[in-house]
């Protein structure tokens, strides 16, 4: 029995297609940097909880690391 995708659901084939362009595209990424850091601004004081200013910077983090803002790499 052969199964066959429903409507606008992407096939076994465009789904391998699309894990090549993502590793292709992560590993061409690697040599860029996404953003640079310009200045800081006011804006975490308005909630401060702890659980709140814990997220907010764990997101910081995130977003630092995989736009490689430390990498002294072009920016893309």
């Amino acid at each position: 029995m052969t199964l066959t995708p429903k409507k606008n659901e992407p096939c076994l084939a465009e789904l391998e297609a699309r894990k090549k362009w993502l590793a292709d595209y992560d590993k061409f990424a690697q040599g860029y940097s996404a953003c640079r850091f310009i200045n800081s601004f006011k804006g975490r004081e308005v909630n401060n909880t702890k659980s709140t200013l814990i997220a907010i910077n764990e997101f910081i983090q995130w977003h630092d690391r995989v736009c490689q803002v430390d990498k002294d790499v072009p920016l893309a």
